[in-house]
């Protein structure tokens, strides 16, 4: 039976509940509960250093590529050990088979355009043997499909045993020249004067860093040179997003998206990730997410459009994962 109850907002440091089993099963909204638990602790995703040597994100063993947007940060919320995840189906072809009590995930799709075949009166009625011809439709919205994922710790072959061990491909590039190669290519004017942390000047349209020698390492000064591209990348020459006055709700929400943006670009390209030192955002994010859960899911596609746009303007193509 559906529940009348409005979605319990947790007072004090109870669980923070958006989302139930009695609920009918949202995923958007699923994500947000479980990041505001996360944001509490300070424990989201892009609030923790990443290890690439260490730190798997999810992707698909089967297509070699990596899940993005809001399926990687559900995927990642669910913590589990294997970044493995895979369909009923390619689990099927690939002679594993389900444990018991194996939970599945719901992941989506988006689809902004679609080749389509053109059918003729002639075709119809089979009176004609031509070739069917066939055209690209863009779509005015896009078409989302959900899918089941399992993870690979919930597989095991015919006789009971775990699937192989996970494999990551050697990249074929240098990841640290790469986000060289961005920073060159992007076209983004940069300065190392800044006397304090980094900022991004929307007047100047300008990115100042303090010098080069004032980071700790080679990831720690990507890691923040990628938070400032991606908020110039918000000018109205670009992207033209709205970023807000200082202390409003959508300053913060920029601030969230280029967070999100820098360790998916730091991820994708297989380079380390430092965090933020930025707590006092983390509290303004959860007051919005409570009063507005949908918030969080848009401010994650943004910042995946905007990862999108750094990697298109610098013509980086990314590498399979297997």
């Amino acid at each position: 039976m559906k529940n009348d109850k409005s979605p319990a907002l947790a007072a004090d440091r109870a669980p923070i509940v958006l989302y139930s089993l009695d609920w009918p099963q949202d995923h958007r909204l699923f994500l947000t509960e479980k990041t505001l638990n996360l944001l509490r602790e300070n424990q989201a995703p892009w609030q923790k250093p990443w290890n690439p040597d260490a730190d798997f994100a999810p992707f698909n063993p089967v297509s070699g590529l990596a899940y993005r947007g809001l399926n990687r940060l559900a995927l990642i919320a669910m913590g589990l050990p294997d970044p493995r995840w895979v369909s009923f189906k390619q689990a099927r072809a690939a002679n594993l088979i389900l444990r018991e009590k194996a939970r599945a995930l719901s992941v989506e799709f988006w689809r902004w355009s679609e080749r389509v075949t053109i059918r003729s009166l002639d075709n119809l009625l089979d009176k004609s043997p031509a070739e069917p011809v066939t055209a690209m439709v863009e779509y005015a919205q896009p078409r989302v499909r959900y899918f089941s994922v399992y993870n690979y710790a919930d597989l095991t072959d015919w006789r009971g045993a775990p699937p192989p061990p996970r494999t990551r491909a050697k990249p074929k590039r240098d990841p640290t020249r790469l986000a060289e190669e961005i920073a060159r290519k992007s076209g983004a004017a940069l300065s190392f004067d800044r006397a304090e942390g980094p900022f991004y000047s929307a007047r100047a349209d300008r990115i100042r860093l303090p010098p080069w020698d004032r980071f700790a390492s080679t990831a720690a000064f990507f890691s923040a040179f990628f938070r400032e591209l991606a908020r110039w990348t918000g000018h109205k020459t670009r992207l033209a997003r709205e970023m807000g006055a200082r202390g409003t709700e959508e300053r913060a929400l920029e601030e969230l998206r280029a967070q999100i943006a820098s360790w998916a670009l730091s991820i994708d390209l297989g380079l380390a990730f430092v965090p933020a030192r930025d707590s006092a955002s983390a509290s303004q994010w959860i007051a919005i997410f409570l009063k507005r859960p949908y918030a969080f899911p848009l401010a994650v596609s943004a910042a995946e459009r905007i990862k999108d746009y750094i990697l298109e303007i610098s013509a980086v193509a990314l590498d399979p994962l297997v």
